[in-house]
């Protein structure tokens, strides 16, 4: 269901809350927050479509609550998190990513990248994130999270290159991260409030549940912005509403979309390392070579999202613009 908010938003996750006796157990078969409204009683669903309409498409809002929250900033970046990364918000493997990092680490702009280390022991200035963690930092102590392996210290830059410098590409990927990451892990913690409106239709017992969250105090996020997208955060002076008991929403859409139940996912190729690091199996060392193993080998092929086999990679002048860009690194038997 989307609906518009009074600020001329729209928001399209109003989940409706399914009554326990038709809702659907299986969370494996929900790969979205809108699934949490999913059902077996199709009358059901037809006749809460029906009422929004008898309703003139309008929505009451019953109770709001917030919730603040904090997190914690990342700890230091160690082998087995790089690698994790690569695979799956750079779309390499890990092999790749190791290649990458020592090649990073033989011209001199991180340390060592073997490393099973995770807590820092010493500061630095990077770029504008980095102004801005002197700035607002609460404290000149390094962090006390990590976990202390007794070999080489976590990744971090060794000095500032452009991305002319470092070479572009993959290259320019792994060492922004690395810097991102360092940065993230001196700052202070995000601050967020979570708030949760519940909403009925006029005439009708169904609740609807809206939940924004909305940030405080940026912190790490500064440097880390990919966490604003996990934690489905909105930023900005025109985000933010205020809504209270009684409020009218106005719905601009409503309507209900059939699914199968779906079986469990494959493995993706981030999920597996940090398997293997959790038990035991393998090195920092190793595991990317181990994991690149069975796929060289054919023990599994390596698939997007879709089930589609992941196209080698292309030098970088030769890439072909219309082919649709492939998301995620399953591993198929």
């Amino acid at each position: 269901m989307e609906i518009k908010l009074p600020n001329g938003q729209m928001m399209n996750s109003v989940s409706w809350k399914v009554p326990r006796a038709h809702s659907v157990d299986d969370t494996r078969n929900k790969s979205s927050k809108s699934e949490s409204s999913a059902t077996f009683d199709h009358q059901s669903a037809k006749f809460v479509i029906q009422k929004a309409k008898e309703a003139n498409m309008i929505m009451v809002v019953k109770s709001v609550t917030h919730q603040a929250e904090t997190m914690n900033p990342p700890v230091g970046l160690n082998t087995v998190r790089l690698l994790e990364a690569g695979s799956k918000a750079m779309g390499m493997s890990p092999k790749n990513v190791m290649n990458v990092a020592e090649k990073l680490y033989s011209a001199g702009l991180i340390s060592y990248p073997r490393t099973e280390l995770s807590l820092h022991t010493r500061n630095t200035e990077w770029g504008k994130s980095a102004s801005y963690l002197l700035r607002t930092l609460k404290s000149n102590k390094p962090p006390k999270t990590g976990r202390d392996c007794g070999d080489h210290p976590p990744i971090t830059p060794l000095k500032s290159a452009s991305k002319g410098e470092v070479g572009g590409g993959a290259a320019w990927r792994v060492y922004d991260f690395v810097c991102r990451n360092f940065i993230g892990s001196l700052h202070n913690d995000l601050k967020f409030t979570k708030t949760v409106v519940v909403l009925t239709i006029p005439g009708s017992d169904d609740e609807f549940e809206l939940e924004m969250v909305t940030v405080d105090s940026l912190g790490f996020a500064d440097a880390c912005r990919w966490v604003l997208r996990d934690i489905g955060a909105t930023y900005g002076k025109n985000d933010s509403v205020s809504l209270k008991e009684g409020d009218c929403i106005t719905i601009t859409n409503v309507s209900m979309e059939e699914k199968t139940q779906r079986p469990p996912k494959f493995l993706q190729e981030h999920e597996l390392i940090r398997e293997m690091d959790e038990k035991g199996i393998g090195t920092d060392a190793s595991m990317a070579v181990h994991v690149s193993n069975i796929v060289d080998r054919e023990y599994v092929q390596l698939v997007d999202e879709t089930g589609t086999p992941l196209r080698p990679p292309l030098p970088p002048g030769k890439r072909k613009q219309q082919l649709p860009r492939q998301v995620g690194r399953y591993l198929v038997p």
